[in-house]
């Protein structure tokens, strides 16, 4: 150095890393005092995603569907919309948005459907004596069967 100090002696005196010394060093050697108080200007890292976008993002979450599938996850959204999957995970938390819990209502196509209701709704509401009520809920999503009981007493 200028007055006869080595970087390690900078290092004690300072308490920094002997890069960070030699980085001032190249600073000063550049630019003088001024370089080495501003330091390099360094590019910032990635940009943020512009608020158009993440709106854009949000209304295709909830207003589309992809291709063969029944919603977007985090990577889909993101081979769509260009950016990075992370980034959609960030701006669906943001937007509170859970695509994959989205539970949906399936109205049955049965012409007799209401009087079905009705009748099974009646049974739970108003049952006979010493009615047991077995219902059976198929699942055909998942393949699976749900079966659910109420005794009246």
């Amino acid at each position: 150095m200028a007055a006869g100090v080595g970087v390690m002696s900078i290092m004690r005196e300072v308490g920094v890393s002997k890069p960070t010394v030699r980085r001032w060093r190249d600073y000063f050697a550049e630019a003088g005092v001024a370089g080495l108080i501003k330091g390099r200007s360094k590019p910032p890292g990635k940009k943020p995603i512009a608020r158009d976008l993440k709106l854009r993002i949000v209304e295709k979450t909830v207003k589309e569907r992809p291709a063969n599938a029944p919603h977007w996850s985090v990577r889909t959204m993101a081979q769509a919309m260009g950016i990075s999957h992370t980034s959609v995970q960030r701006i669906w938390k943001e937007y509170g948005l859970k695509p994959h819990l989205v539970r949906t209502f399936k109205v049955s196509k049965d012409p007799d459907f209401a009087s079905k209701v009705r009748d099974i709704t009646g049974l739970y509401l108003d049952p006979p004596d010493k009615a047991l009520v077995l219902s059976v809920d198929e699942k055909r999503s998942h393949g699976e069967w749900i079966a659910t009981d109420a005794l009246a007493e």
